[in-house]
């Protein structure tokens, strides 16, 4: 009776077979992950967004100018965490001394700061880092004039597919056509066709009063 004789190893067909079913879920897992990742920091962004335009109003509500009670919005989002003084701009670009006294202001501000729930750096104009780009500091101020216009967080140059995967986080639309300009998201592709690699975004918040 022959002795038993334990198999050891592998053969090499079954090393081949086995590299190419590995390769076959490497690429079927890859593109799944790297979707992930870049919905998620889409996502990420969004709420830091969200998250200033909500500190934007709070300020608004709660720094109270002067003895009249005039509220005014930020100029810029390093308002937000960074202390306002007498040269510190509304967002109608005008000084928030000339709005009344300046004890006043800075006392409404340190009773209620910060308004958001990280910091976000001034002096310049980028002031926060998101997974998609820099958000600039300074907000743009749209219908001055008007009784309801607009106050807008930016992203200038970010990748234009971020840009599109920011909008179908935000708004839930791609970005084409008139869902480029409405919206909470608006964007403007830099170039056309292939050149349209970078995008500049601007998140709207309506403001309800005017300058």
């Amino acid at each position: 009776m022959a002795a038993w004789r334990s198999r050891k190893g592998f053969t090499l067909m079954e090393v081949a077979v086995s590299a190419v079913l590995i390769g076959i879920l490497a690429a079927a897992t890859v593109p799944t992950l790297s979707e992930f990742v870049e919905t998620r920091d889409a996502e990420s962004t969004a709420k830091t967004l969200a998250t200033i335009a909500n500190g934007v109003a709070a300020f608004k509500t709660a720094v109270v100018a002067g003895a009249a009670g005039t509220n005014v919005y930020p100029k810029n989002i390093s308002y937000l965490t960074n202390a306002i003084t007498a040269t510190s701009l509304s967002s109608c670009g005008t000084t928030y001394s000339a709005v009344g006294p300046t004890t006043n202001l800075v006392a409404n501000w340190t009773a209620n700061a910060p308004f958001v729930p990280f910091y976000i750096q001034g002096g310049g104009t980028s002031a926060l880092a998101t997974p998609l780009g820099i958000i600039q500091d300074a907000m743009i101020r749209s219908g001055t004039t008007a009784v309801v216009g607009t106050l807008a967080i930016q992203m200038l140059a970010i990748d234009s597919m971020d840009a599109v995967r920011l909008e179908r986080v935000i708004d839930g639309d791609d970005a084409t056509g008139a869902n480029l300009t409405t919206g909470l998201l608006r964007i403007t592709f830099n170039g056309s066709g292939t050149a349209a690699r970078t995008a500049d975004i601007q998140y709207v918040m309506p403001v309800a009063n005017k300058c």
